[in-house]
């Protein structure tokens, strides 16, 4: 490790600054966990917690700032609203996207099975899976009834 020339008082300065900015870090921690506690509670009253958040976010605006975003909010929804169908086409990408993620999960799912069914052939009688779906009781207790 490079050696620097720092004086003595500079060393205890940084010691502190680094002891302050890692207590920073574990207070930093701590609201946020109480944060997610909180949005916890919001979520349990069936609202949505990102909406709680935003309403908390624009409170937090200076109001004229706060009315530049609700001004420009109602344009940019009404751009949207008189968009009419089109606006559902904006996000066909992610209902494409969906489908491709099933249909490689089926994929997988049929290439695991097959492989399973596949080395399943090639183990001893004994260790592999039965044919049918019926447990070993089920097929003894059909095999030789109990007569009442």
């Amino acid at each position: 490790m490079a050696e620097t020339s720092i004086g003595h008082n500079t060393v205890d300065q940084l010691k502190d600054a680094i002891a302050k900015y890692v207590n920073c870090d574990e207070e930093s921690a701590k609201l946020n966990d109480k944060r997610a506690e909180i949005r916890s509670k919001v979520k349990d009253l069936g609202l949505d917690t990102k909406a709680f958040q935003d309403a908390i976010s624009r409170l937090k605006k200076d109001r004229s700032k706060k009315d530049g975003y609700d001004e420009s909010l109602a344009t940019i929804n009404g751009v949207i609203d008189g968009m009419g169908g089109a606006k559902d086409d904006l996000f066909s990408w992610m209902d494409a996207r969906q489908l491709a993620k099933e249909k490689a999960r089926e994929e997988s799912k049929k290439a695991r099975e097959a492989e399973a069914k596949k080395n399943d052939e090639f183990k001893p009688a004994t260790e592999r899976k039965p044919k049918n779906e019926k447990t070993l009781g089920q097929t003894l207790a059909e095999a030789h009834p109990v007569v009442q």
